[in-house]
């Protein structure tokens, strides 16, 4: 049982004295309508680090399928932002 228990354990960093970490912050940034990819396109042109989780979905129409990537959250990129 005390295996399991370390296994969820979170673990922290300590820093050496007279040292500052700074994690970089993540932000959720609201876009257009459909407009997620070339957000996210714009923002990695100007060299911010971006994150646009997409799914894979099947559309059927009565002639044919296509599997095309979905935005996970609608209307959303996320981007990091260094201090």
């Amino acid at each position: 049982m005390s295996s399991i228990q370390q296994l969820w354990e979170p673990t922290l960093a300590v820093p050496a004295l007279g040292a500052v970490v700074e994690e970089p912050h993540w932000y959720a940034i609201h876009t257009r309508a459909r407009h997620e990819k070339s957000v996210t396109a714009q923002l990695q042109r100007k060299g911010v680090t971006t994150f646009l989780p997409l799914i894979r979905q099947t559309h059927r129409w009565s002639d044919r399928q296509k599997t095309i990537q979905c935005m996970l959250f609608d209307c959303y990129t996320f981007v990091c932002l260094e201090s």
